[in-house]
């Protein structure tokens, strides 16, 4: 019996060993992870003990087990010398010439990375791409690996656990993280991963908290003598549920609404320029965080295509060109086929969010282009991803525009406003400023999301104070800032307003002073009908 079953074991490994051998050639595969993260991996046939990789130009790489990273990715023509050393103290060397780089990556659709999900049984869908001999879909959870499929070229989509091979089941309120390999006839392979979470079934946010807060804005710092600022008012939509203006000081000289229509409400001052006023707005708020529970397959009857806020919200501007032809073919080719408006929001959203970079750590940000400059350039600010994202929707007749707010400290994750007096752009700021956007769903409303987040679609687990919408606000009063075109202003066009103009933005000398107001405890009286009962010794 044992030397039947030794026999069984010898033929089981010739035959399994030129399938291993066939996927790369001398036991190598280049390995592209999606965005910039490149890598050798060697079939480890005995144990390795270390690897030294280098090639033209002084490159140079090291590893103490198979995956060997490597600081760019390997150019095709050029060759590698690989100088193995193995753990029983043998060594081989390879020179290894580059024929092809697979770099046809999969990029995952639903859900991508970063997204909520409610259901514990996910389809996973991503787009077609060509050159692929075969995918492999890895889903990890806490554990480690939970399930794995091989799937045929053309596949687009599958269901976790299709194959009843999985180790356990998903579970809400978990999160998980996907691997989607692309690989090609010799082994190559292009990989994009990401995270997704498992909500409980969607539900709408109705609890909420009441401030009473005070904007204060010292002009001794900037001496102006003109102020234009914006005024917190109440509008249509989620996360703000009551706003109440109690006065404002001193008076401005002018009070109005932007003249282009957007609905911001803007204060305007003559001051002395001698820096000795302050100016005060004082008001009540209620706030909550946003969610918006739709269903993703709704029918959405068509828009009202003559209507003030249709044309208003879906016309371009200087800041949003979403009629030039690089806006429009972009965002084309980002919906596809795609006729709901909701899946066309959430397809712009999703490659908005995952494919324009933020400035890198460490560096100031650089000034917000219009979307124009952001889909060339690939990198923007808070305002130049809303930007981008309003002009795709706009193009695509879907009516969206830019949200500035006040916020609580996103570095620290904070989710609420803090009691105290707060200043701004300072080294212990407890606010600050954010624009971010919103869409426009027929007999539904407007569907906030933040692009600069990945799971912020349709959500924004935050408290924010929305103090102006839209994306071509005009200022009257003669208003110009010559040393503001690259940041604030196309023209006399502002896509945002949360900051005083004085007449350039500035946020110096700008305090907030905050106050929960807690609820009292209702006082239980006695029921008119139970009497009271006194006793006396």
């Amino acid at each position: 019996m044992l030397r039947r079953l030794a026999s069984m074991y010898i033929i089981l490994f010739f035959l399994l060993l030129p399938i291993k051998a066939t996927l790369a050639y001398p036991g190598l595969w280049i390995e592209l992870y999606y965005p910039d993260n490149y890598r050798f991996a060697l079939w480890e046939w005995k144990p390795i003990e270390h690897v030294t990789v280098t090639g033209p130009e002084d490159f140079f790489a090291e590893s103490a087990n198979t995956i060997i990273s490597l600081p760019s990715p390997p150019i095709i023509g050029n060759t590698y010398r690989f100088d193995i050393r193995f753990d029983d103290g043998s060594s081989e060397q390879w020179n290894y010439t580059v024929t092809t780089i697979n770099n046809n990556f999969a990029h995952m659709i639903s859900p991508a990375d970063g997204d909520e999900i409610n259901t514990t049984a996910p389809n996973f869908s991503w787009n077609a791409v060509t050159g692929i001999d075969r995918y492999v879909l890895l889903i990890y959870g806490e554990e480690g690996e939970m399930w794995s499929a091989s799937l045929p070229a053309g596949t687009t989509s599958c269901s976790y656990n299709s194959d009843g091979t999985a180790t356990g089941n998903l579970q809400f309120e978990k999160s998980y993280h996907f691997f989607l390999h692309a690989f090609d006839s010799i082994g190559h392979q292009a990989t994009t991963t990401g995270n997704f979470y498992i909500s409980k079934p969607c539900t709408e946010i109705k609890s909420s908290r009441k401030y009473r807060m005070e904007l204060q804005y010292d002009t001794r710092f900037d001496r102006p003598e003109t102020l234009w600022f914006p005024i917190p008012h109440l509008w249509e939509g989620n996360g703000v549920k009551n706003l109440n203006i109690i006065e404002i000081s001193p008076a401005p000289t002018d009070r109005y609404y932007d003249p282009n229509g957007t609905g911001t409400e803007i204060g305007y001052w003559e001051l002395s320029g001698n820096g000795t006023e302050i100016i005060s707005i004082l008001f009540t708020v209620e706030l909550s965080l946003i969610r918006h529970c739709i269903d993703e397959n709704q029918k959405w009857p068509p828009y009202d295509t003559n209507s003030k806020l249709y044309q208003k919200n879906t016309a371009p501007t200087p800041w949003v060109q979403s009629d030039h032809p690089e806006i429009v073919g972009a965002a084309q080719s980002i919906i596809g086929s795609e006729t709901n408006p909701y899946k066309q929001a959430r397809l712009i959203f999703n490659w908005v969010s995952s494919e324009i970079q933020g400035s890198p750590q460490g560096q100031p940000p650089e000034p917000d282009g219009d979307a124009l400059l952001v889909l060339k350039r690939g990198t923007a600010g808070c305002g130049g991803y809303a930007n981008l994202f309003v002009a795709f929707c706009r193009s695509q007749g879907i009516p969206a525009r830019n949200v500035a707010t006040w916020v609580p400290p996103a570095e620290d994750g904070a989710t609420f406003f803090e009691d105290g007096s707060h200043c701004y752009d300072c080294a212990d700021a407890r606010w600050g400023t954010h624009t971010w956007a919103e869409f426009y769903l027929p007999n539904y409303g407007w569907v906030q999301c933040d692009p600069t987040q990945p799971n912020y679609f349709a959500r924004i687990p935050q408290e924010r104070i929305a103090i102006s919408k839209g994306n071509d606000m005009l200022f009257d009063h003669d208003h110009s800032c010559d040393g503001d075109e690259g940041w604030n202003l196309i023209g006399q066009e502002a896509p945002w307003f949360h900051l005083p103009r004085v007449p350039c933005q500035s946020g110096g000398g700008m305090t907030l002073n905050i106050k929960l107001i807690r609820n009292p405890v209702p006082i239980r009286k006695p029921m008119p009908w139970i009497p009271l009962l006194l006793f006396e010794d």
